[in-house]
């Protein structure tokens, strides 16, 4: 979403790699669940405004939302947010 516009929001389906070196449970047998994972999204950018056909996609800040399928419940969960600054 664009910072102070929420009419310049959209969705978009990313790949999530799972952190392939970090060990899933530490040496006293725990399931390690804090800093020490690194996981990482891909995510498009684009250039076209989302509602608006043939409109660039406006100069300025944006959120990004991070949101996962919760693997402990049947529901979603927003798991990290950011902000890109988009330029012309």
């Amino acid at each position: 979403m664009r910072v102070g516009d929420p009419a310049v929001t959209w969705d978009e389906e990313c790949i999530v790699w799972g952190d392939q070196k970090t060990p899933l449970k530490d040496e006293a047998d725990h399931f390690i669940v804090d800093e020490r994972v690194s996981d990482w999204v891909d995510f498009p950018t684009r250039s076209a405004h989302p509602t608006l056909n043939g409109a660039p996609l406006p100069a300025g800040l944006y959120e990004i939302s991070v949101i996962v399928q919760s693997i402990l419940s049947s529901g979603r969960i927003s798991v990290v947010s950011e902000s890109i600054n988009a330029v012309p």
